[in-house]
């Protein structure tokens, strides 16, 4: 039977039964269009990154299954992990984009209707378990079809050289007078250390785990460990 699943609670959970489940898309990747005098067609500029992809499903409300309207709607409300049971070991990054028809429920006991789901671009998978590195020339391989954006908490003391080498070459990153651990968050796009910002302690450009392998090296200050969240993801 179809399901979703949004904020860790069951579609099955709300009292849904889906008529039709939502569509595997592609996003579509952003581009600029020039008109050019005298040139044949478009001028097009890829801009190297994704619009918003819609998960939309059809739904019936059983009403003897169904906990209260308030309930209901409080579910739905605000941005969470979206998993559909035709990629289920996969998650989008989503939030409702539809008026729920509350008032048609109630007075004309209407039990079918669209929940329509705006997503970020790429779906992730569920099991995002951290990696250790405690080892100079460690490489982690991103199998996946997309390059990830990971979390790095890198444990140790002092000013920092980090690498991470693969084939589309290499990040070099500072961290300054780091003590204990700081952490380097690519999707955020921030430096911190619990809540106290440290983006004034790193130089450098964010890291992306490439395709393919990517190999930690580092130099400076003592490193006794590395935490990877990697974050991989995938186009659909």
């Amino acid at each position: 039977m179809s399901y979703f699943i949004f904020k860790g609670i069951s579609s099955e959970e709300m009292g849904l039964i889906i008529e039709k489940n939502c569509d595997i898309t592609k996003p579509n990747r952003k581009y600029l269009e020039f008109k050019v005098e005298g040139r044949d067609g478009l001028l097009t500029k890829d801009l190297g990154t994704y619009e918003c992809t819609t998960k939309e499903f059809l739904v019936h409300l059983i009403k003897e299954d169904m906990p209260s309207l308030d309930y209901l709607l409080d579910w739905l409300d605000g941005e969470g992990e979206l998993i559909s049971s035709t990629l289920h070991n996969r998650h989008y990054i989503a939030r409702v984009d539809n008026e729920i028809p509350l008032e048609q429920i109630i007075e004309n006991r209407l039990y079918k209707f669209p929940i329509r789901f705006k997503c970020q671009p790429f779906s992730y998978r569920n099991k995002n378990d951290v990696i250790q590195i405690t080892e100079q020339g460690t490489a982690i391989s991103n199998s996946c079809t997309r390059p990830a954006k990971p979390c790095l908490t890198v444990f140790g003391n002092g000013t920092i050289n980090l690498s991470i080498t693969s084939d589309r070459g290499v990040y070099q990153i500072t961290l300054k007078d780091v003590v204990d651990s700081i952490t380097i968050n690519t999707d955020t796009m921030q430096c911190y250390k619990g809540l106290e910002n440290c983006n004034s302690k790193m130089t450098g450009k964010f890291p992306i785990l490439q395709k393919g392998k990517n190999t930690f090296e580092w130099s400076g200050g003592t490193v006794t460990k590395i935490e990877v969240t990697p974050n991989f993801g995938y186009l659909i």
